[in-house]
This record gives structure tokens, C-alpha cells and sequence, in this order.
């Protein structure tokens, strides 16, 4: 049995109808196993994903998100604060949007490249920006109180079919805060976003340069909705290897509420989509614990999954199009395909999850400058 991976890879949020509609037929779906084995809890692990997708399915997160591509410290702005640097393709992908970001941190940090004010300037403190649907765009407005001594402030608002800001609709704001002395090459900045009187969003960045070429970003905090925490560590390093920039990835996810974490370790990926790699990744559903120990090469990927330490799934063929098959060789039921289609996609949903975080104020990070 053959299967494709959905055509929107990762960024889970996307998946939300199909897990949705899929639920109740797991749940009426019965499960196999080898004897003496366990069988997969199917049910409570796409509802564990189902949970998540809501998370980034929440009007403070999509009013979040409407920041790209329109603060003054995003490459997409109208501003062009890294004009000076070489000038870069639009990434494709989450992986190459995170190599390109290394790539630019290290240019800037580069001997010539245009000197980095690694701080929020001070004149830029204190102000708030709001939504101008003239240009959409943000712009400051000196009318408005609130924002924060050592940072700025963005008004979030609901969003139209085209993500684009309601400006009669405000939903609560976003604060980018600068997070004091910088030590060294360090960057540090933090980001609070509150929805209608709750904080959603709560998040550090820092990036540091590690050595000629080398360079490191961190992200950690957590993701509210509701009654549900999803908290994240996030590190990716990366490294020039013979003009490709190879990235090592090493993450955490939680949902405590439920039982259901995820632990990673990347290494060798290379900063484009379905690059080489080597991938091992846990992941704890309640009392069920899925191992997954996975090289891509050229295209192709070899790799198993174990479920409780025993042997549940192997994965062989093209990356676009693997052979998924049970442990004794035999196809495995709707809802295990789906649950093992959302585990082997996970680290693009890490990947995913630090495009989001970061494209807003990605300029910044690359430069700590605000204009």
C-alpha cells in the first residue's frame, strides 16, 4: 500500500476539516495488531492532533499570523530594512524560510555588512501600530497609549477571507518586547499577544552567532487556546556545507493537558523541502509512545516506527510517495495510515511553527533594527 502526503505538508492547521471528519470514523474503526502486541489507540491520537489544529485554528492566532509581510520588521515590508544585505529568493518552504533566515544572520553579523543596532531603538519605544488598509500595512500612531517602555505594540484584529485586518474589528494587541543587555553576538527579544483580555501567545527569540557561517536560532513559550497550552522549545542551528546550508533541528511540544508531547532531533536537513536527513522522533499519546527513526536520501526514505518499543510501521520508497506497511507486512487501517501520516510530518509542522513565529518580525532578528 502506497499513500502521498497531503499536499499541504505540515502547518497542522491546515488538516483541521479532514482530522475532523476522520474522528468519527476512527472511532468506529477497529485496530489490529500482532498478538502479544499493542494495539494503537487511534482515536485518542488524531483527537490529540484535532486539538492542535484548533490551537492554530484560533482568531488569536490568525489575527497573529496577519502580521506577516506587514511590520515594519518583516523582509516583506514595504521598509526593506536588510536592502544592504544580498538580496534572496522568497522561500518556498519553512525549511528554506529557516535556512535563509540563518543565511541572513550570518551575512549581517558578517566583517562589512551594515552595523547591527541589536536593541528596539528608543525611538521606536513606547509607540503602538495600528492596521492602515490604505496600503495594508502597519504605521504607527502616536495617538495611542499602552504600548510598552521597552518595546511596541500591534493592534490585532479579525481577519477577511484574504487575511487581510478588519480595522473596525480589534481583537487585542501584541507586544514585542526587548528582553535587556545583549551578551555578545546574542539577540533576544520576547512577543505577547493577548486576545480579548487573555495572553495567547507568549514567546523568546534569540538568535547568536556560533562561528564563521554557524548560527543559531532558539524559540521557546507557549500557544493558549482556551483551555489548552501547547508549550514549545524550539533550536535550529545552521551550518554552510559546501554552499548548501544544512540545518540541525532539535524541538519539544507539549500538551499537557492531554498527555500528548513530542521530542525531536534533526539532523543533516538540508534547507529545502524533502531534503536529506536523519530524523528521530518521539512522540506520547497518554500511555502510547511512537518512535520514529527515519534517513532521507536522495529522494527516498528508510525508516520505522515503533509503537511501546515493538515494531509498528516500516517506510521505504520515495519521499513523496512511501511504501507504509504494518509490522508483518500488511496494510494498516484508515486511521493508522492518518495517525502515522500526522507523526511523519511533525517536523515540517516544527518548521511550519518557527515560519509563523518569526516572519513577522524577521528583520529584526537579522538585524535588530526597527525603522
Amino acid at each position: 500500500m502506497t499513500n502521498t502526503r497531503p499536499a499541504a505538508r505540515g502547518a497542522a492547521r491546515r488538516l483541521v476539516p479532514t482530522l475532523l471528519l476522520l474522528l468519527g470514523a476512527a472511532a468506529c474503526e477497529s485496530t489490529s495488531a500482532p498478538e502479544g502486541a499493542v494495539a494503537l489507540d487511534t482515536q485518542a491520537a488524531l483527537q490529540d492532533y484535532a486539538t492542535l489544529e484548533r490551537m492554530f485554528a484560533s482568531d488569536g492566532w490568525v489575527g497573529f499570523r496577519a502580521l506577516k509581510g506587514r511590520t515594519p520588521m518583516s523582509r516583506t515590508s514595504g521598509l526593506q530594512a536588510t536592502a544592504q544585505l544580498e538580496t534572496l529568493a522568497q522561500p518556498a518552504s519553512a525549511r528554506s524560510f529557516a535556512a535563509s533566515l540563518v543565511r541572513e544572520m550570518v551575512a549581517a553579523r558578517a566583517d562589512g555588512a551594515p552595523s547591527a543596532i541589536r536593541v528596539i531603538s528608543t525611538e521606536a519605544r513606547g509607540r503602538t501600530f495600528v492596521y492602515d488598509a490604505a496600503v495594508d500595512d502597519y504605521r504607527p500612531d502616536l495617538t495611542r497609549p499602552g504600548a510598552p517602555a521597552n518595546g511596541v505594540r500591534f493592534i490585532l484584529y479579525a481577519v477577511d477571507a484574504a487575511n487581510r485586518p478588519i480595522v473596525s474589528q480589534e481583537i487585542g494587541y501584541a507586544d514585542l518586547l526587548d528582553e535587556g543587555p545583549i551578551v555578545g553576538d546574542e539577540v533576544a527579544l520576547r512577543l505577547v499577544a493577548v486576545e480579548r483580555g487573555q495572553t495567547v501567545l507568549d514567546y523568546r527569540t534569540r538568535v547568536t552567532q556560533l562561528g564563521e557561517g554557524v548560527g543559531r536560532l532558539d524559540v521557546d513559550g507557549f500557544v493558549v487556546d482556551g483551555a489548552d497550552r501547547l508549550t514549545f522549545t524550539i533550536g535550529v542551528a545552521g551550518e554552510d556545507v559546501g554552499g548548501i546550508t544544512e540545518l540541525a533541528l532539535d524541538f519539544s511540544l507539549r500538551l499537557d493537558a492531554r498527555g500528548f508531547a513530542v521530542t525531536g532531533a534533526v539532523r543533516g536537513v538540508e534547507g529545502v523541502d524533502d531534503g536529506d536527513g536523519d530524523i528521530d522522533l518521539t512522540v506520547r499519546h497518554g500511555t502510547q509512545t511512537l518512535r520514529v527513526d527515519a534517513a532521507y536520501t536522495s529522494g527516498t526514505v528508510d525508516g520505522k516506527i515503533l509503537l511501546n518499543d515493538r515494531l509498528f510501521v516500516t517506510l521505504s520508497g520515495p519521499q513523496a510517495d512511501p511504501m507504509v506497511r504494518g509490522a508483518s507486512g500488511s496494510e494498516l487501517t484508515g486511521a493508522e495510515l492518518l495517525v502515522v501520516l500526522r507523526v511523519i510530518d511533525v517536523v515540517d509542522d516544527v518548521f511550519d511553527l518557527v515560519e509563523d513565529l518569526l516572519q513577522p518580525v524577521d528583520n529584526l532578528i537579522v538585524l535588530g533594527w526597527i525603522l
